[in-house]
């Protein structure tokens, strides 16, 4: 449910009220377990009791947290906004499965799902890094668990499209390097793309990461053009792991089984 005012995720406080979590609107009294009554008019909390003052105040804290370390990663407005969206309907999903998980832990972790869910490769050691440099107690292992918890509640689909996020690596690579020549850079796109739909080759890279793939395209897309054009364009396959982001030996390992 929304809120009719600002669009806000609407949820059941303690007193039996339907609330918004963003500006505080209290929507419906629930006078009865059995009976729902709408208020007459909408009206906004003026003096909440303490622990409700408390638990919204909360709340609202650290979703200015969550907004901060969205910005520090580079996460664009919309990013922002959807990630807000994910976080507040986790507080509410683990408030009604009572569920003691603490509201910055619940922040990071719609900070990793969202970020996977934008097919962004974010180390999960980083946002909790980032946390903890804010004064929140957030630890990669409370990542883990909580993002595993909500897997299993099924709030969202964590189905990542694997070839849209490596060849979204894989261009912003190839865009962003100086050693590749500008002249080859789409031809060197357009083979990947063909490599990518080929069933017998990426059935030898299942299991390797998304960056070790990636490598492994790139390399051999190169290796490819030189064959056809003749030319040596001088990138050693460190250059290229480092270009990715992953270590030489895992790229050679990956090299060996195509």
């Amino acid at each position: 449910m929304n809120c009719p005012e600002c669009g806000g995720l609407v949820i059941l406080s303690d007193r039996g009220e339907d609330v918004c979590t963003h500006c505080g609107l209290v929507i419906e009294k629930h006078l009865s377990t059995s009976v729902r009554t709408l208020a007459p008019s909408y009206y906004r909390l003026g003096k909440p009791m303490p622990l409700r003052k408390s638990y919204y105040s909360n709340i609202l804290n650290t979703m200015k947290t969550l907004e901060k370390v969205c910005n520090i990663l580079g996460f664009t407005r919309e990013e922002v906004i959807n990630t807000k969206d994910l976080y507040l309907k986790l507080v509410d999903r683990f408030r009604r499965e009572e569920l003691s998980v603490s509201s910055s832990k619940l922040a990071a972790t719609s900070i990793y799902l969202s970020s996977r869910l934008n097919h962004r490769i974010i180390k999960i050691s980083d946002i909790s890094y980032y946390f903890r440099s804010l004064g929140h107690r957030v630890n990669v292992n409370d990542i883990v668990k909580t993002s595993i918890l909500v897997k299993s509640f099924s709030i969202i689909n964590l189905k990542i499209d694997m070839k849209f996020s490596i060849l979204k690596l894989l261009f912003k690579s190839i865009v962003n390097s100086k050693e590749i020549d500008d002249n080859i850079k789409h031809k060197l796109y357009g083979l990947i793309l063909n490599m990518i739909e080929n069933k017998d080759l990426m059935r030898k890279l299942q299991g390797r990461s998304r960056r070790v793939v990636a490598a492994t395209l790139l390399y051999l897309a190169l290796k490819r053009l030189e064959d056809e054009y003749g030319e040596k364009y001088n990138i050693s396959i460190k250059r290229i792991a480092s270009l990715i982001g992953v270590s030489t030996s895992a790229l050679c390992k990956s090299l060996k089984r195509v």
